[in-house]
């Protein structure tokens, strides 16, 4: 039964330059083009030619594909703020009580 992930995906972010490297692990924290591009020194243009590329070197269909395919990977572990993220929801009480019935696995 597939996981529609390409398990080859592995072999293909040996292709990846360095630069494209760090990109997908700034995409897979949830950085936009403009943030990466302060983070990096680059443009935002060149950010977007780094993400295409890694798209079309992955044989992703999108910049969250891409993404999907370095977790799945093993090479990014995308970390989650729940904090962050209840202070920006605008109703915080629906992530809460979400959290509220995930078991806690020790």
């Amino acid at each position: 039964m597939g996981t529609g992930i390409d398990d080859r995906a592995d072999d293909r972010f040996a292709r990846l330059t360095a630069r494209e490297q760090e990109v997908t692990v700034l995409l897979a924290q949830g950085a936009s083009a403009k943030s990466i591009s302060q983070i990096l020194g680059l443009s935002p243009r060149t950010v977007d030619c780094h993400a295409s590329s890694i798209i079309r070197k992955l044989g992703a269909r999108n910049r969250t594909h891409a993404v999907a395919l370095a977790v799945h990977a093993g090479i990014v572990t995308p970390a989650l703020d729940l904090d962050g993220l209840l202070r920006r929801r605008s109703r915080p009480s629906a992530l809460a009580a979400a959290q509220a019935t995930t078991p806690v696995v020790a």
